[in-house]
């Protein structure tokens, strides 16, 4: 239904230019200009619903901000008016709530590393510079490890990223604890934590997997740097590995 009505807004505005031929050239570019960015907020709403969870309410408040950026596009007169109308909407859109969904919250899951899902097909290589910008902040392209040779990508999520809830967050935990118990014990057999004891990094969720990074203060990493590359895509580890957690 969603991807329907995006498509209806934009078939909307191919209408309302397609009588553009016949006004003034500066006329001419503003309507185009508005164009793309009706285009470029139904992008936006897309992205959000694909990788967030929202009850109805959620969804509808997402739609009307859409909707009435639309409409503000369209009666504005300058580009800088634009800018601001779309700028406004993308940043309401990044205030609406995401949804904590019970029956989502399956229990069981398994873990699965980075590479392997990537390999898969699983992950796509605009969510894998996604999952390192929101890791690292900037995504680093490069062929081998030395660093000297990398270069800036420049790549920025057109989203942010959203929330985890706490069901999911402690369902992502309980079972990193169940398949690492010995982590939480010393040597003799005394217990140093449980689940709640783990902290967790949430870098966003693509195609049914929760990026992921699990933390407590008694895992010893080291103080080396480790490396990864995925076609061309750098990966730093100075402390918890990148995880992709799926309910089964």
């Amino acid at each position: 239904m969603r991807k329907r009505l995006a498509f209806l807004l934009v078939l909307l505005i191919v209408f309302l230019l397609s009588g553009c031929s016949t006004i003034p050239l500066e006329k001419q570019k503003l309507e185009e200009y508005k164009y793309v960015a009706i285009q470029e907020l139904n992008i936006y709403l897309e992205t959000k619903l694909a990788n967030n969870f929202y009850d109805d309410a959620g969804h509808n408040n997402l739609v009307s901000i859409v909707e009435n950026g639309i409409a503000e596009i369209q009666n504005a007169e300058k580009k800088t008016a634009i800018d601001l109308i779309k700028s406004e909407a993308q940043r309401d859109m990044d205030f609406v709530g995401t949804m904590k969904i019970e029956g989502e919250v399956r229990g069981a899951g398994a873990f699965y590393s980075i590479s392997t899902v990537y390999q898969m097909k699983g992950l796509s290589k605009h969510d894998l510079m996604s999952i390192i910008f929101f890791k690292d902040g900037i995504v680093w392209l490069g062929d081998s490890y030395d660093s000297t040779t990398w270069r800036d990508s420049h790549f920025a999520p057109q989203h942010g990223c959203p929330d985890l809830s706490d069901e999911i967050s402690n369902d992502i935990r309980r079972n990193f604890f169940e398949l690492n118990k010995e982590i939480f014990y010393d040597s003799n057999g005394n217990a140093l934590g449980n689940y709640e004891n783990l902290s967790i990094n949430y870098y966003g969720y693509y195609n049914g997997y929760f990026a992921v990074e699990l933390d407590c203060s008694f895992i010893s990493y080291g103080t080396s740097i480790e490396y990864l590359i995925l076609d061309e895509i750098i990966i730093q580890y100075t402390g918890p590995y990148l995880l992709l957690f799926k309910y089964e």
